[in-house]
């Protein structure tokens, strides 16, 4: 009888052992998942604040033509259907597939600031705008923080002024945080 018990004893360790290796195994995949989806919805979230920033500086400067304002209003539809997007998304995938969207409102704001007398690089999406964070908004000044020099909006530089150096936004690279311009 003992030998029954010390078998089925055995049986359950192992039974148990393996429900542990299964639920560990799923658990890794499942934080492969997490990890592209940060990377994803940091990476692209940066992106469309700094498209934010660049529209509202446009739309404040004022004296549009009616085509670049045509742009802007465009530009400014499409950052709405773009937040509705990201709010659903579930996957890398669903936020994979606003990217298009995005380049399309990035493309007008940069059709627009021509129109403005204003160049904007579409392969430097961050030029000219706060590179501590590019949803602050237009560079305004430089600050020297120990990491360089960088240009920075009123906000940043303020802080800087006042011994407060301000910290680079951060995003995800295959779930390593790295500045925003470099991922």
């Amino acid at each position: 009888m003992a030998a029954y018990r010390e078998v089925g004893a055995l049986l359950g360790l192992g039974a148990l052992g393996g429900l542990w290796a299964a639920a560990w195994g799923a658990r890794r995949a499942q934080r492969a998942e997490r990890v592209r989806m940060v990377d994803a919805r940091t990476q692209l979230q940066v992106r469309l604040d700094a498209l934010r920033a660049r529209t509202a500086a446009l739309a404040r400067g004022g004296g549009l033509s009616p085509s670049a304002r045509a742009l802007v209003d465009a530009a400014v539809e499409r950052q709405v259907m773009i937040d509705s997007s990201l709010s659903r998304a579930a996957t890398p995938e669903e936020i994979e597939a606003v990217a298009p969207e995005l380049a399309a409102a990035e493309s007008a704001i940069a059709a627009a600031s021509e129109l403005a007398g204003h160049q904007v690089s579409l392969d430097r999406p961050f030029s000219g705008l706060c590179g501590m964070d590019p949803g602050h908004g237009t560079a305004v000044t430089e600050i020297t923080t120990p990491e360089g020099v960088f240009p920075v909006c009123t906000v940043c530089a303020d802080a800087a002024g006042d011994g407060d150096v301000p910290h680079r936004r951060m995003v995800s690279v295959d779930g390593r945080p790295v500045p925003f311009d470099e991922a």
